[in-house]
């Protein structure tokens, strides 16, 4: 036995548990508290074998650990679309200091509970062009927590749904205005996206847009329809001669305007929700998280994993399935990684050799009505034909008999006396 195995399995015997710090957090990522739980089974003692059907298989050492995520090609980068923490990372409060909108728990609501309604609007008798009527901002996100990767295509929309008791259709007719920018933080640059000609516009940071002049950097969502939900989408080409690999885009949705004082009378409320900003990917369908042992000894296994839809290489990468942080095992307490390369290592260190895996049906002989869960390790100790394994297994898949209270279980013994040498890589195809 190994070093770690031999501290394992002496731990068990002195002490029959095998205890797990688990750290909860709030839904913001605060740091609640830290609960401790003994996750070990003993089996015969607790889980016991039935109908004879406990058996044991070899598993053959593998090659090579691979672990596939799929892709979307639309990756929502703003954080509360349909305003389930009330608006996170968007700006409702004009440049004088005026609420112009506020979230609402409303039955209107498309996606959750809330929405955002709109505080204010504006009836607007004459020309509707910006450059003589300039509505004031409805809202518009953070651009600093809304980050792009440069060369991709984007796709910006929302739902709007008018409350307006006008009786006369004809009367009804309004229209919002969207700009959309992007900001390339190192070089203090703006791009503001231009609706006629379909690209990003470059100015410099100290260059400010004369409204007046600059109708194409403004687009008009128009409509007549009330008290239903409409949709606008718009895909915006990706932005150019830009050094960054990153930059922060920023929508802004300008209020409700009329263009009648009937249908400016007869309002009675306006909403918005699904506000998403997309990032579009097309190059590739799969992250591929790979790695391949140093051993010289002749393997052709292959373990792998496909359809995943989290991995935390993509963290940086700004897709749906990235996640940020950085993690440590005790194993190599001090150095911080990514879990795609923690798993894969842990998998290729338990097939280094035959793998031990066991297959059966048990009784669950707990006192306590605790059901067995995947979480839980199991510690096959049956002393009375001298069968105790080293180490407390992994349950690797599991059925339930609710009725019976028994589980069909297949589970493996780990092997991670030390590190495996390996090489690490990854892909996209």
């Amino acid at each position: 036995m190994g070093t770690r195995t031999t501290a394992q399995k002496a731990l068990l015997t002195t002490t029959g548990k095998e205890l797990i710090d688990f750290k909860f957090y709030d839904k913001d990522g605060n740091y609640i508290d830290t609960y401790e739980q003994d996750v070990l089974l003993k089996a015969p003692v607790i889980l016991r074998p039935i109908n004879q059907s406990l058996n044991v298989e070899y598993l053959r050492p593998v090659k090579k650990v691979v672990r596939e995520t799929k892709l979307k090609k639309l990756n929502i980068v703003n954080q509360d679309p349909i305003s389930n923490y009330g608006g996170f990372r968007m700006d409702f409060v004009s440049n004088l200091g005026t609420t112009t909108a506020e979230i609402e728990e409303n039955s209107k609501a498309l996606s959750s509970n809330n929405l955002i309604k709109g505080l204010q609007e504006f009836v607007n008798l004459g020309d509707t062009d910006i450059d003589t009527y300039s509505p004031g901002i409805l809202f518009e996100n953070v651009e600093d927590y809304t980050s792009v990767r440069v060369g991709n295509k984007y796709q910006v929309g929302f739902s709007y749904y008018i409350d307006n008791s006008v009786t006369n259709l004809v009367d009804l007719d309004y229209y919002f205005i969207i700009k959309i920018s992007i900001y390339d933080s190192p070089n203090n640059d703006y791009h503001y996206y231009n609706f006629e000609d379909n690209k990003f516009d470059n100015f410099q940071q100290t260059t400010f847009i004369d409204e007046a002049a600059n109708q194409k950097y403004f687009k008009y969502i128009k409509n007549t329809n009330k008290d239903v939900w409409n949709n606008f989408k718009i895909e915006l080409e990706s932005v150019e001669n830009i050094t960054a690999n990153n930059v922060n885009l920023k929508v802004q949705l300008r209020q409700l305007t009329y263009t009648t004082s009937a249908a400016h009378n007869a309002h009675n409320a306006y909403y918005i929700d699904n506000f998403f900003i997309d990032q579009i990917w097309d190059e590739s369908n799969t992250f591929i998280a790979e790695r391949v042992s140093n051993s010289t000894d002749t393997l052709t296994g292959i373990h792998k994993t496909e359809d995943l839809i989290l991995s935390n290489n993509l963290g940086d990468s700004l897709f749906d399935g990235g996640f940020d942080g950085g993690f440590e095992r005790l194993i190599d307490t001090g150095t911080e990684g990514k879990l795609d390369e923690f798993i894969t290592q842990e998998i290729l260190n338990d097939y280094r050799a035959f793998v031990k895996r066991y297959e059966g049906e048990f009784y669950n002989n707990n006192t306590d009505p605790i059901p067995v869960a995947l979480h839980n390790k199991i510690w096959l100790n049956f002393a009375n034909n001298t069968l105790t394994e080293d180490v407390s297994a992994y349950i690797d898949a599991m059925t339930y008999d609710l009725k019976a209270n028994t589980y069909n279980i297949t589970m493996h013994l780990p092997n991670q006396d030390d590190d495996l040498a390996s090489t690490y890589s990854i892909k996209y195809e």
